[in-house]
């Protein structure tokens, strides 16, 4: 291959590099002006909705956990009180029971508490 088609090879190698890197610089341009343009709305696509996502699900999840505990009280609430009753009812008939009990209970951690190791 002679020298003058190689130099000649080489030269539109370099115009086509140069008309390359000129598009991408121009295109680089354009994209940070879109970019610097409409970057807030971008934000506010990216973390603003993400934000209200999360501030949206710990409500739901809030209101639901509330809705649980109250419907598990409104449940619980009739036949715990008719147990207090039924053992109210029991310990004031027939004390003594529940009186010894107590007792030997308070003795029983009286001496495991005075011990000496």
């Amino acid at each position: 291959m002679p020298i003058r088609s190689k130099n000649l090879e080489s030269k539109n190698i370099a115009e086509a590099l140069k008309l390359l890197n000129e598009a991408a610089a121009e295109e680089a341009t354009e994209i940070h002006d879109l970019i610097k343009k409409n970057y807030p709305e971008l934000k506010e696509n990216l973390f603003g909705k993400k934000e209200r996502l999360k501030k949206k699900s710990y409500d739901t999840i809030k209101s639901k956990v509330s809705e649980k505990f109250v419907n598990a009280r409104r449940v619980s609430e009739k036949p715990i009180k008719e147990m207090g009753t039924k053992v109210n009812d029991h310990v004031h008939g027939n004390p003594w029971p529940f009186i010894g009990t107590i007792a030997l209970l308070s003795f029983i951690l009286g001496l495991i508490a005075g011990r000496d190791d």
